[in-house]
C-alpha cells in the first residue's frame, strides 16, 4: 500500500499501519508505516503474481512511481510474476509531451528516484524502470 491507502483517501506524508480490509476481509498491508517502503518476503509468501494497478499522477515528485520500483525489486528479490497495467501520463496524454527540469542526482530522494523530467512520459518512465531494474513485464 502507497503513500495515500488502498482507496487513495489518507492524508500525505502521514504513516499508517497494515490493517485487514472491512470490505473483501484482506490483509492490507503498509509501505508507508514509517518502516517498511518495499514489500517484505512475508508480506509475499502467498502471492504468485504482484499486480501493479496504480495511476501515477504523472509528475516525478510523487511517490507512486518510487512505490512500485519497490514492489518490482521486491517481486523479483522473491521470484514473484509482475504484472503492470499501464496507462497514458494523466496530464499530457502523449509519452513525448515530457516537460520541466530533469532530476540533478545529487537530490534524491523517495520523491525522486530517477533522472526523469518533472513530468515524464510513461514510455520514458517504463523504459528507466526496465533499465534500471533489469526486469521482464507481462
Amino acid at each position: 500500500m502507497q503513500e495515500h491507502g488502498l482507496r487513495g483517501d489518507l492524508p500525505p506524508g502521514k504513516t499508517y499501519q497494515s490493517y485487514i480490509d472491512p470490505f473483501t476481509h484482506l490483509p492490507v498491508y503498509s509501505l508507508y508505516d514509517g518502516k517498511t517502503r518495499a514489500p517484505t518476503a512475508a508480506m509475499l509468501a502467498n502471492v504468485t503474481t504482484l499486480v501493479i494497478d496504480v495511476q501515477d499522477v504523472g509528475a516525478r515528485c510523487f511517490t507512486y512511481i518510487s512505490t512500485m520500483a519497490e514492489c518490482l525489486k521486491s517481486a523479483k528479490q522473491n521470484n514473484k510474476t509482475i504484472v503492470v497495467l499501464d496507462r497514458i501520463n494523466p496530464i499530457g496524454g502523449r509519452e513525448d509531451e515530457v516537460q520541466g527540469p530533469v532530476l540533478n542526482m545529487n537530490y534524491t530522494s523517495f520523491v525522486g528516484i530517477w533522472k526523469i523530467p518533472l513530468r515524464h512520459g510513461y514510455v520514458v518512465f517504463f523504459h528507466n524502470v526496465l533499465l534500471f531494474l533489469q526486469l521482464t513485464l507481462h
